[in-house]
């Protein structure tokens, strides 16, 4: 069996049922991605012929064509060279704008909290991560670490090559120093660091935002290992970091692309908006995120009454969940 066939059962078929007007039909699943990168990690790139979805071919070795929503993604595979990274140019602009007001959500803030009587022993996330599990969910007791050190590796290679403190320390600042100032460090560079300067240069920003783009269209392989790096790294310093081992495939899915670019918005304000408060458990089902704040006595603290309502505004799911132990 070749490895076009090993692949192929992982993706729609001509005889599967679709629709011609849906594209999301033509798209590539996150397990389709995982598959092919199997593929090329164990054969090389040349021992895929080609790669279809919904009977439409989306690359064709020879001769070389891409079509499709996820073209950018499949030459990153099979011609890298055609998709390499480009800064922006001088004068050149994002299509975001400076968030001067932080977002908040304007419906179903404040959360009603979901109480659940059951006897447990341990801590309430676990017996809330396992409860939640039952409906398709899975993920980590982190508390805003998984998402913020996905966005740090989206980054990674950016952070690395424009880390002001290169010089001096050329690793440590990129991988472990607290994100919502990296950002406006990076873009401020040394000098304006050592003036006490907190302009946030603009272009630095838009730039930020062009490599997310491009990081987003690359095989998710490159982005796992930075994410490995970052959890290596952050493991002695940051607690609640989420393990090495953690897959961040479905992350990557389910997480809308502009809450990325907001995030990074936010960070680039400089005023350490969404430094805390984040909710207890970070989870997904692989179409969306949920972000559950856990209780068993305690109340929301005023870091968390301002910091989830933002997260919603920004598209993610929030639930405030009270585990009541019924032992005591």
């Amino acid at each position: 069996m070749n490895t076009l066939e090993l692949v192929q059962s992982y993706l729609l078929e001509p005889s599967d049922t679709v629709s011609p007007t849906d594209r999301e039909c033509y798209r590539l699943t996150v397990e389709d991605k995982r598959q092919i990168e199997a593929a090329i990690e164990k054969h090389g790139a040349q021992s895929l012929g080609n790669v279809t979805k919904g009977g439409a071919m989306l690359y064709l070795r020879f001769p070389m064509r891409f079509a499709g929503d996820d073209e950018r993604y499949l030459r990153a595979l099979f011609a890298p060279d055609t998709v390499k990274w480009e800064p922006l140019a001088p004068g050149e602009r994002s299509d975001y704008e400076p968030m001067n007001d932080l977002p908040r959500a304007e419906i179903g803030w404040p959360i009603k909290e979901e109480k659940v009587c059951i006897p447990y022993t341990g801590g309430p996330e676990r017996v809330a991560i396992s409860l939640l599990s039952q409906n398709g969910w899975k993920g980590v007791h982190t508390e805003g670490h998984t998402i913020r050190s996905i966005f740090r590796a989206l980054l990674l290679p950016y952070l690395y090559e424009h880390n002001p403190y290169k010089s001096v320390d050329p690793v440590h600042t990129p991988l472990c120093h607290a994100i919502h100032y990296l950002i406006p460090m990076t873009a401020g560079g040394l000098q304006r660091i050592l003036d006490g300067s907190r302009e946030v240069p603009r272009h630095a920003i838009d730039e930020m935002h062009k490599f997310i783009d491009w990081r987003l269209s690359q095989p998710l392989s490159a982005v796992q290992k930075d994410f490995e790096v970052i959890a290596d790294a952050h493991g002695s310093v940051w607690p609640k970091t989420p393990g090495s081992d953690l897959d961040i495939s479905d992350y990557l899915s389910a997480v809308p692309r502009d809450f990325w670019h907001n995030l990074l918005e936010i960070y680039a304000r400089y005023d350490g908006a969404l430094s805390n408060g984040w909710p207890d458990l970070e989870l997904t089902n692989g179409k969306e995120i949920m972000m559950v704040e856990v209780k068993a006595r305690d109340k929301l603290t005023a870091h968390q009454r301002l910091t989830i309502p933002v997260l919603m505004a920004l598209g993610m799911k929030c639930k405030i969940l009270r585990i009541i132990n019924s032992k005591q």
